[in-house]
């Protein structure tokens, strides 16, 4: 099946369908390093999910039911991607820095006990930061290409079957109908995602 749009509400009464957001940004964006070739030559291997989605939404149904309030704050804490980015970024400089003695040492400077230049460190977070743009480009041209749907609109799509999983308050028994994920389902397909 393909990606359908699920209803939003803005908490206030006001409810929309979502449209997809991603379509142009994998065929019009511009690469930082890669060659404009690659954009159709790169692709990502064709999921192995089941025919109709029906295998991954129980496992999301089951997933939901353990969840608690650890595994919520890291849903929150990667769903940042922004946070994450600069998490990853942070990590490295800070080694590089040397706190304490166990900086990166330059070995191109040719002086033992050196740590790496503000050069080679702007380098790697430019490097990083364009690398993360070009797959994302490729990324949302793959999602427009398989246009998979999530498994929130499958367990939706399950109406009045009774499900068992996380609901504000816990765990709770409802119709399926009824499911809504722990945060909010982007508007683009699945595939690829992360």
């Amino acid at each position: 099946d393909s990606w359908q749009p699920l209803v939003e509400s803005n908490g206030k009464g006001f409810f929309y369908f979502q449209e997809f957001v991603t379509p142009h940004i994998g065929q019009k964006a511009e690469f930082r390093y890669l060659p404009k070739s690659e954009r159709e030559t790169r692709t990502i291997r064709k999921p192995n999910y089941s025919k109709k989605r029906d295998m991954e939404a129980r496992e999301v149904i089951r997933q939901m039911a353990l969840l608690n309030d650890t595994s919520k704050m890291e849903i929150e804490a990667f769903d940042d991607k922004l946070y994450i980015t600069t998490t990853i970024i942070g990590m490295f400089v800070n080694k590089i820095l040397g706190a304490g003695q166990a900086g990166f040492v330059d070995t191109q400077l040719g002086q033992e006990g050196y740590l790496l230049s503000f050069e080679r460190v702007l380098h790697f977070s430019q490097g990083l930061t364009a690398a993360e743009y070009d797959s994302t480009i490729i990324a949302w041209k793959e999602k427009v290409r398989y246009s998979l749907v999530r498994p929130t609109t499958v367990i939706k799509d399950l109406g009045e079957e009774r499900i068992s999983t996380w609901a504000p308050g816990g765990v709770q028994d409802f119709a399926a109908k009824d499911f809504e994920a722990y945060i909010r389902v982007m508007p683009h397909a699945e595939y690829t995602s992360g």
